[in-house]
């Protein structure tokens, strides 16, 4: 920045380590992770990509959204936690109730780069469908508080949807547009002794910042994140 201005921005979580001092199972163990929550190799792809642009360009609003539908244990929650690690708790956030998102008051999401939506239900999904699709596209966004003023931000907030619905959100052509669409497969679940090792693992500091300087190197000349994959679970 130039002289005298002065830079309110919070740094990511993590620190840059050089490739040849990183921990190898970090980014072994994350593709792992995403394989048991991405419904082909196409979208597997496209989310290793996704989450290094986001390190990478965190700026950039990509206008997509990421929906996975699942029934429980099969580490939704882990990719939270572990994309939380890397950025800091103070750019993420988890709601339970899309209220929270897009009612009177959203002040959750102010300054805001990751957000998870928790268990939404086919009831929510329609009744905040547009409000949704306009925050994934807006140049800018209100953040509203209770008893506080009103202002608008910059829009850069990456959502994420988990939901154990089997329609948790109205799909037409321009929501096929906006998002990729997961199908977890229960046949290939995760042992609970995966779990058991990724979270020992991602309580070490070495592994968090190998796994986010992994991300943070990925080529990304040939990728737009604008154009997620077309999956089986999204046609149907």
């Amino acid at each position: 920045l130039d002289e005298g201005v002065f830079n309110s921005a919070k740094p990511f979580a993590f620190d840059y380590i050089p490739k040849e001092e990183r921990d190898l199972t970090a980014i072994a163990m994350f593709r792992t992770l995403l394989t048991e929550l991405s419904e082909d190799s196409d979208g597997l792809e496209y989310m290793i990509k996704y989450w290094g642009h986001l390190l990478q360009f965190p700026t950039e609003r990509p206008q997509i959204m990421l929906l996975f539908k699942s029934h429980g244990g099969t580490g939704k929650d882990t990719l939270t936690n572990t994309i939380t690690c890397i950025l800091g708790h103070w750019h993420c956030t988890v709601v339970d109730d899309m209220e929270k998102l897009f009612g009177q008051f959203n002040s959750m999401i102010a300054n805001k780069l990751f957000i998870t939506m928790n268990e939404i239900d086919g009831k929510q999904g329609a009744k905040y469908i547009e409000k949704l699709k306009n925050q994934l596209t807006a140049i800018r966004i209100p953040i509203t508080y209770k008893g506080k003023d009103s202002y608008e931000q910059v829009n850069i907030v990456r959502p994420v949807a988990y939901s154990n619905n089997a329609n948790p959100i109205p799909v037409d052509s321009t929501t096929a547009r906006r998002g990729l669409m997961n199908q977890v497969r229960a046949d290939r679940q995760l042992p609970k002794s995966f779990f058991e090792n990724y979270y020992t693992y991602l309580a070490d500091a070495h592994w968090v910042n190998s796994l986010a300087s992994d991300l943070y190197d990925i080529d990304l000349s040939d990728f737009d994140i604008r154009q997620p994959p077309e999956t089986v679970s999204m046609r149907t």
